[in-house]
């Protein structure tokens, strides 16, 4: 479950990974095509890695995805689907 909350040009994102983690991240828009993210890390004491997202007319560029854990696949590909 997600609660999306704008302001400006970021979108404060809370979402819900499981009973105990709940994880706040924006959606920075850096350039008109580049945006920054979070993945969330629960259970490490990093907490969140930093992703890039370069956006064309029909494709994403991704730079950065996480480590190779289902927490952060989930994490990208919402953030994949807003960004449209």
């Amino acid at each position: 479950m997600n609660l999306y909350v704008r302001q400006g040009q970021y979108t404060l994102k809370f979402r819900i990974i499981s009973n105990d983690a709940i994880i706040t991240d924006m959606i920075e828009q850096i350039l008109s095509d580049l945006y920054r993210d979070e993945i969330p890390l629960p259970r490490n004491p990093l907490k969140a890695l930093n992703w890039y997202i370069i956006k064309t007319a029909d494709r994403f560029l991704v730079i950065d995805t996480g480590m190779n854990r289902e927490e952060c696949k989930h994490a990208m590909f919402e953030t994949l689907r807003e960004l449209g």
